[in-house]
């Protein structure tokens, strides 16, 4: 998956997003095929910003979408956290 987001980015063709607002008004449109989630992001002390990525999470499941959570461990997790920490690969272009 995050070769595909990565690939996409490159191309700039409007197919992933990052960062929390990009990835959440995607998420409301239907859009994320794939979401990618840092664990920091569930775990944070900041309880607006784990509230907001859940929700996200909740509305790319309802919306047929997989959600991919990359621990610390993953080999991929230091460049999910270089892209904010959350990613989703689209389905179609919102803008």
């Amino acid at each position: 998956v995050l070769d595909k987001v990565l690939e996409h980015i490159s191309k700039g063709d409007g197919l992933a997003v990052y960062g929390v607002e990009e990835v959440k008004e995607a998420a409301e449109m239907g859009a994320i095929s794939d979401l990618l989630v840092s664990e920091d992001l569930l775990i944070t002390e900041n309880e607006e910003l784990r509230k907001t990525v859940e929700e996200v999470m909740n509305r790319v499941e309802e919306t047929s979408g997989k959600t991919w959570i990359v621990p610390r461990e993953s080999e991929i997790y230091h460049q999910v956290k270089s892209l904010t920490g959350i990613i989703g690969l689209l389905r179609f272009r919102i803008r």
